[in-house]
C-alpha cells in the first residue's frame, strides 16, 4: 500500500544539463503513436521558453489551459536527452505504427533515431510529431503556409521559424517510402542437422527460421510510396528559398534489384539526382546529404541510419566546429 501512494506521489522529470551555445541544432519529424503526456512537457521550463521563442507561445498557452486534451502535433520540442523524450511519449518506441511492411515491420522510426541521435553526441534535438492519418503529406508545408503566421505553420515549415536549427531529419517519411511488399533478403536454406544431445543452456536458434510471405500478409490496404522527386521539391522549396542554412539528411529510397536478389538503392532515385547533377538546379543538391544503406541489426528490424549520422555530426560540430 505503501509502495502504491509512494509512486502516485513521485514523478521524476528528467533535466540534463542544458548547453545554450551548440553550433549545430538537429530537428527530427516522424511519428509517435500510443500515449502523450503533454504535462510532461510542461514541467521543461527551458523547453517552453525555447518553444515561445520560437513564435508558438499560442500553442503553450492552449497546453497550460487544457493539458489533457492537447495537441502536441506539428509543434517542435527541444529535448536534451532520449529519456525526456520517453517521459512525454512513453509508448513511442513499441506501439504500433498504422503504416507496415514487410521489410520494414509496424514500428515507427523516430524513437529508436532519437535515441540513436543522443547515444552518438548528439546535445539538443528538435522534435516535430506528424499525424500519421496524414501519411507522407503531413511532413511537409501547407498551401496556406504564411510564414509569418505560426498557426499555418505544418510539418517541415514548423522548423522555419527555428533559427538555431541546421540540420533536419525524416526517419519515418524514409518509413513511409519503403513498399509494403518490398520483399527481404531471401534466406539462405540450412541442411538440418545431424540429432545430438545438447545443454538445456544453449541456443539452437541459427538466425535463419522462416519469415512469413509478403503475400501472407495483409498490406493490400495500404498507400504507395509517393514519387522521389516529389520528396526532394517538396523539402528543397522551402529550404532554399527561405533556410539556405539548412541540411536535410535523406536516406535513398529501395526497389527490389532482379540482378542481386535483394532490394538496393532504387535506380529512378540514383537516374533522377544524375540529371539534377547536370542541370540548372544542381546548387540545390548542396542543402540535401543523400544516405545509404539502412541501418540493420541482430533482432531489430531496419531502420533509418540518420539518427547515428546526425548525432555524431552534432558531436563532431561541437568538439571540433561545425564545418569539420
Amino acid at each position: 500500500m505503501m509502495q502504491d501512494l509512494l509512486a502516485r506521489r513521485i514523478q521524476l522529470t528528467p533535466r540534463p544539463q542544458n548547453d545554450s551555445a551548440l553550433p549545430l541544432e538537429v530537428a527530427m519529424l516522424g511519428h509517435c503513436p500510443g500515449r502523450v503526456r503533454p504535462e510532461r512537457l510542461l514541467a521543461l521550463k527551458d523547453a517552453l521558453a525555447a518553444i515561445r521563442q520560437a513564435g508558438f507561445g499560442e500553442v503553450i498557452d492552449q497546453i497550460l489551459s487544457n493539458p489533457a486534451s492537447a495537441s502536441l502535433y506539428h509543434l517542435p520540442l527541444p529535448l536534451h536527452s532520449a529519456s525526456e523524450f520517453h517521459d512525454i511519449f512513453p509508448d513511442a518506441v513499441s506501439a504500433p505504427a498504422q503504416y507496415r511492411s514487410s521489410l520494414a515491420g509496424n514500428l515507427a522510426w523516430l524513437a529508436p533515431c532519437v535515441e540513436d541521435f543522443f547515444a552518438n553526441g548528439g546535445h539538443r534535438l528538435w522534435i516535430v510529431v506528424i499525424p500519421e492519418e496524414e501519411s507522407q503529406q503531413g511532413f511537409f508545408a501547407a498551401e496556406s503556409t504564411d510564414l509569418t503566421d505560426t498557426s499555418t505553420l505544418r510539418g517541415i515549415a514548423t522548423l522555419l521559424a527555428v533559427p538555431s536549427v541546421g540540420s533536419i531529419c525524416l526517419p519515418d517519411l524514409e518509413r513511409l517510402q519503403i513498399p509494403a511488399r518490398l520483399p527481404d533478403v531471401p534466406r539462405v536454406r540450412l541442411d538440418n542437422p545431424e540429432p545430438a544431445f545438447l545443454p538445456c543452456s544453449q541456443s539452437l536458434d541459427d538466425d535463419h527460421r522462416e519469415r512469413r510471405n509478403t503475400s501472407e500478409m495483409a498490406l493490400d490496404d495500404l498507400p504507395e510510396p509517393i514519387e522521389f522527386q516529389r520528396v526532394l521539391r517538396e523539402i528543397l522549396h522551402w529550404l532554399t528559398r527561405y533556410r539556405p542554412d539548412i541540411q536535410c539528411l535523406l536516406t535513398l529510397p529501395l526497389a527490389y534489384a532482379n540482378e542481386i536478389d535483394s532490394p538496393d538503392a532504387d535506380p529512378e532515385a540514383l537516374e533522377l539526382l544524375t540529371n539534377m547533377q547536370l542541370s540548372d538546379a544542381a546548387h540545390h543538391l548542396r542543402q540535401v546529404q543523400f544516405f545509404y544503406p539502412y541501418l540493420r541489426g541482430q533482432g531489430r528490424a531496419l531502420l533509418s541510419p540518420v539518427g547515428v549520422v546526425s548525432g555524431k555530426q552534432a558531436a563532431t560540430a561541437r568538439s571540433a566546429g561545425p564545418w569539420r
